[in-house]
């Protein structure tokens, strides 16, 4: 992958992460995720590890991109060191 490739999945995996981050953040007692498990099944909590777990994935994503990104120059592009001797 080159750099600008890069860089566009780390901005869809930020994007991702903070519509993941608001979906927590509006859990409450009348929706799912912010309810205690219920008696028929229904598993609310799950619901809530799951969008932490997928948080904490595109963490991962994302500072595995950063290092990519960062190894290959802050302008974007590829150095690389010739040394000819004659």
């Amino acid at each position: 992958m080159t750099v600008a490739e890069l860089t566009a999945a780390k901005a869809s995996l930020e994007t991702r992460y903070a519509a993941v981050a608001a979906e927590l953040a509006a859990l409450a007692v009348t929706k799912a995720g912010g309810k205690p498990d219920a008696v028929d099944g229904v598993k609310h909590q799950a619901y809530k590890d799951g969008l932490l777990k997928e948080l904490a994935s595109l963490r991962e994503e994302i500072a595995a991109i950063d290092e990519v990104i960062s190894a290959n120059g802050d302008d974007g592009g590829v150095w690389e060191v010739v040394s000819e001797y004659e």
